[in-house]
């Protein structure tokens, strides 16, 4: 007798989703590099007793963290902009925040230069308040870039001061 005539097994059909093994960048390595150099600048903290910043560029939030310690190593103004309801005990569901809908996730002031970033890993699309921002924005005359990943990040920056040089 075989056991598995003994003890039937269930199978779940559903698919299982594989996420892919993280290879960091040399850019975020860099990046890591770069603010651990920047942070510990003239400071009286001992080698051994120091901090090693780690970043991820894979994920919404982790990328707003490269952004955030880039513009801080670039001298430059970094604002995350937050859009998420606010959560009401008393009726038990989240009330609209009062913010505008479609803003974009950060907004950085680098060398006189506002630019309006829009945060869209792996599928993810614009939305089509979004999409009417992007719009009012650009007609206005503004910048509005949208990046993947950290490098698509650097490019489109050194871009646009490339641009602006010639």
């Amino acid at each position: 007798m075989n056991i598995q005539e003994i003890i039937p097994i269930q199978t779940n059909k559903q698919k299982v989703r594989i996420k892919k093994t993280y290879v960091k960048p040399d850019s975020v390595k860099q990046l890591e590099q770069d603010y651990f150099s920047w942070k510990y600048k003239d400071s009286v903290i001992p080698d051994n007793c120091r901090f090693i910043t780690k970043f991820r560029d894979d994920a919404s939030n982790g990328l707003t963290k490269c952004l955030q310690a880039w513009s801080k190593i670039n001298g430059a103004h970094f604002q995350r902009m937050n859009t998420t309801g606010i959560f009401d005990y008393k009726i038990g569901k989240y009330r609209h925040s009062g913010s505008t809908k479609g803003v974009t996730d950060t907004l950085i002031i680098y060398n006189g230069i506002v630019f309006n970033i829009e945060i869209k890993i792996g599928k993810d699309k614009q939305s089509e308040k979004q999409l009417a921002m992007q719009k009012s924005i650009e007609s206005a005359g503004g910048i509005y870039i949208i990046i993947k990943n950290y490098n698509d990040f650097l490019l489109k920056i050194k871009n646009y001061e490339y641009d602006q040089n010639s």
